[in-house]
């Protein structure tokens, strides 16, 4: 029925507008035509062609501000809902989106049987140590508890106290950490479960520094 209703409104539409009709919907907008003219015109308008002249018929469409529900540029943008497009892509291409949807696979990747927002895993932050540490995801601080999407590329930076060799875990599976400057970094990418993302940051370096990074 609602896709009755939408023909019959275009085909009413089109016929208004080419009747040179502005049609109003209340609530809605206003629909109306404006014309494009070839690069110059004519010179007189005597000399115009609608053949020669004219190039193009465009459909306009000016929101309603009086309602309620204003849907203005300006009134709409506080409605809408963001999410960084990075959440987006690290969760598949379309096509295997569009398959988890039609199958009601529930295996946490993807962004689930309505597509709207993509699944979250908690992720627990256990430190310890003389030192400090900071966890980021795309700029912004990770706390523990954070809810976050399958593949998400979390960032670490661990700054021991002197003499110390910092360590990092997730699961029990040790990171790989990078040392520049006395500063340990490294990153993991978010698996699709809740995780545990341990940070001892005291831990007693003994030996060959190369050996600890290695074996780190």
């Amino acid at each position: 029925m609602v896709e009755g209703v939408l023909k019959k409104f275009k085909n009413c539409l089109l016929e208004m507008l080419l009747d040179s009709k502005k049609v109003k919907i209340a609530g809605l907008g206003t629909f109306y035509l404006t014309a494009e003219c070839t690069k110059g015109g004519a010179d007189k308008e005597e000399d115009f062609n609608v053949n020669q002249h004219l190039s193009a018929l465009h459909i306009r469409f000016l929101p309603d501000q009086a309602a309620e529900d204003n849907i203005s540029s300006r009134e709409f943008i506080k409605k809408a809902e963001f999410i960084n497009v990075k959440s987006l892509l690290s969760n598949g291409s379309d096509d295997e989106d569009e398959t988890e949807d039609e199958t009601g696979s529930e295996n946490g990747s993807g962004n689930g049987q309505n597509g709207e927002q993509p699944t979250g895993y908690a992720l627990t932050i256990s430190t310890s140590g003389s030192g400090s540490s900071t966890i980021t995801l795309n700029g912004n601080a990770v706390t523990s508890g954070a809810s976050l999407s399958e593949n998400d590329e979390v960032q670490i930076s661990i700054t021991p106290a002197t003499g110390q060799t910092p360590t990092a875990t997730l699961n029990g599976s040790p990171i790989s950490l990078t040392e520049n400057g006395g500063v340990y970094t490294g990153s993991f990418q978010m698996p699709a479960q809740a995780s545990t993302l341990a940070i001892n940051s005291g831990t007693s370096g003994g030996g060959n520094d190369d050996d600890d990074l290695i074996q780190n």
